[in-house]
């Protein structure tokens, strides 16, 4: 296994985690929550090239956050994530 790889994922994963945290705190930080939510996508690519189903798993599960939010905080972060 690549530890570049395992340090990524870390840092990413972190990245993701701290977004939820300020979005929870402030609504609206949603318009960034998007490029931490890119994070997630960046490790779902690199653990199906690494073989990593498990991780993969959590990955595409971690995409879904964004449905639970309602739709003005859906349409910001779509947005972000399009740019």
């Amino acid at each position: 296994m690549d530890n570049v790889f395992l340090t990524k994922k870390s840092e990413r994963l972190s990245v993701f985690d701290m977004g939820l945290v300020k979005f929870e705190q402030d609504p609206s930080y949603a318009d960034t929550l998007s490029n931490d939510c890119r994070q997630v996508h960046k490790i779902r690519g690199a653990s199906g090239f690494f073989c990593l189903p498990r991780l993969e798993t959590v990955a595409h599960t971690s995409d879904d956050v964004p449905i639970y939010f309602d739709q003005e905080t859906k349409a910001q972060i779509w947005t972000g994530l399009q740019s």
